[in-house]
This record gives structure tokens, C-alpha cells and sequence, in this order.
């Protein structure tokens, strides 16, 4: 055996150390969630968990430091991860933040929208329109319940973080994109999320703190853990409002799945426990045109 070949064998035996304790991990991460579900439990321990990745990394060189930091991350992401998606499966009565606002009809009424694109949203869509003399009016006569719906009509798809960026802190939901005559983009708005069968397409706002090295991937990764395509991605960065002048990221992504299908439910779930911020800010059919 020359030297490579052994050397070779020792990472080959490292690796199936690795994988007998990684699936002893999963493993106890399921006991642990099982007590947890018992005793009421929060899945999500950042103290402790910064204490682990710490423990783990000192002593060692930077390098090895970062990578080993990186690594429990991700482990300590799927152990979660599991539990998550085993609370969602065995807590009957366990209810999202978004999920009390989900109906299965869609009811009649106008629609809400500004004064110029009044026609046109009426003709797209086949409501009677009720026009507004500004956006922002159009927003909040839909808050007050004025009308059921609201629209708006954007050149193009990919102009709607504007839109996104106004109502993912307001109880504001974009039930459709419907492409119109000439070009322009409807997006129809509620206070409700309607789960509807050709309903595909979810879109979530969630923050994350622009500080901490590798959080957006890791968050990302969630998605990958329970196989949720990401068809979109945007973001933006906004100061935190505290004493460290931080800055938080705020992510804008359309998700490809069921609003109420375990995965989908276990990955809103792991971040609404862990981000800053995380609210569904709409679910709709896919728009096969962009």
C-alpha cells in the first residue's frame, strides 16, 4: 500500500465514524423533540446552541475554526430541522402565524385600485373596479376593509419588491399575478389567503441580521433540508433600530410547494422560531409567462 492509498483509507474510516454518530444524532434529535412536544419545550435554544459551536471551535487554528463553526451549524440546523418537521406532524392542534387567515372561497366584492389603472384591472380581471386617487390610499382603504380586494398594476414582474417591501409588515396578501393586455402585471390583494387547488406558488418575507457570518445561507438551507425549490430571491438591508446600530437583511423569496403540506409547514415554522422576522405575504398560481 503506498501513501496515498493509506491516507485514503483513513479519510474513508473517518468517514464512516462520521456517519455512525451523525445517525446516532438524528436519531436522539427525534427523542429530544418527542419530550419536548411533551413538556411544551421550544425547539430553538440560541444560548445553548452558541455555546456548542464555541466549544467546538476553541483551541482550534482560524481556519479550522471557521470550518468547524460552519459545520455544527449545519448539523445543529438538520437536528432542529427534524424536530421541527416532527412537531408539525404530531402537534394536531399547532397553528402558524399565517394560518388563521387562510380560507378555502374567495368571496365576491370590488376592487380597489388607483384611478389610471381603473379599466384595466377591471377588464383583466372581471371586477368592478373602485378607484383610489393613490397607492397608498388603495392599501389602506383594502386594511379597512372597504372592499375584499385591492390591485395594483406593475410594467413587470420583477418590479414587485417595491410592493413587497410595503406590505410584508402590514396583514396584506397577494392572492394572484395576472398578466394583462400590453404587457402590465395585476397582483390582487387581501386580507385573506385563500387556499385555492392550482395554488402553487408561495411568497415569505423574513429578516435576519446582516452581522452574522454565513446566517442567509444557512437560513436558505432549510428549504434545501425538506427539498422546497426557491424560484425567486431578492433582498434587502435595513438598520436595526438599537443600541449596536446593527443592520438586518430582509429576504423576499417565492417558494415552489402547498401552503399546507408538512414540509412547507415545518420550514415556516423553523423560521418564524428563528428569524428576526417571518410572515407568508402571499400564495398563488405560478405565472407560467415570466
Amino acid at each position: 500500500m503506498n501513501q496515498y492509498e493509506l491516507y485514503r483509507n483513513i479519510i474513508d474510516g473517518c468517514d464512516e465514524a462520521l456517519r455512525d454518530v451523525f445517525l446516532r444524532r438524528m436519531e436522539m434529535s427525534l427523542k429530544v423533540a418527542e419530550r419536548k412536544l411533551e413538556s411544551g419545550g421550544a425547539i430553538y435554544d440560541p444560548e445553548r446552541e452558541a455555546a456548542i459551536v464555541a466549544h467546538i471551535s476553541d483551541g482550534l487554528p482560524p481556519e479550522l475554526a471557521l470550518k468547524a463553526q460552519s459545520l455544527w451549524r449545519s448539523l445543529l440546523r438538520m437536528s432542529r430541522g427534524r424536530q421541527y418537521h416532527f412537531f408539525v406532524t404530531h402537534h394536531k392542534s399547532l397553528k402558524l402565524s399565517y394560518e388563521p387567515d387562510i380560507r378555502h372561497e374567495a368571496p365576491d366584492g370590488p376592487v380597489l385600485c388607483s384611478e389610471s389603472d381603473a379599466p384595466l384591472i377591471s377588464s383583466t380581471l372581471g371586477l368592478e373596479a373602485q378607484p383610489c386617487s393613490s397607492v397608498a390610499k388603495v392599501l389602506e382603504g383594502l386594511e379597512n376593509g372597504t372592499a375584499p380586494w385591492a390591485a395594483l398594476a406593475l410594467e413587470d414582474f420583477y418590479d414587485s419588491d417595491w410592493l413587497y417591501s410595503m406590505i410584508y409588515q402590514r396583514l396584506i396578501y397577494v392572492n394572484s399575478v395576472t398578466r394583462a393586455m400590453g404587457g402590465k402585471h395585476i397582483f390582487l390583494l387581501s386580507r385573506q389567503l385563500y387556499d385555492l387547488p392550482e395554488n402553487d406558488m408561495i411568497t415569505i418575507a423574513f429578516a435576519m441580521p446582516s452581522h452574522v457570518s454565513g446566517i442567509l445561507a444557512q437560513s436558505l438551507e432549510v428549504f434545501a433540508d425538506l427539498k422546497i425549490n426557491l424560484e425567486y430571491l431578492r433582498f434587502k438591508t435595513q438598520n436595526i433600530n438599537d443600541d449596536n446600530k446593527n443592520q438586518r437583511s430582509v429576504i423576499f423569496a417565492d417558494l415552489n410547494g402547498q401552503l399546507l403540506s408538512v414540509p412547507v409547514r415545518a420550514a415556516l415554522m423553523q423560521l418564524e422560531s428563528e428569524a428576526l422576522s417571518c410572515r407568508v405575504i402571499g400564495y398563488r398560481r405560478r405565472l407560467e409567462e415570466v
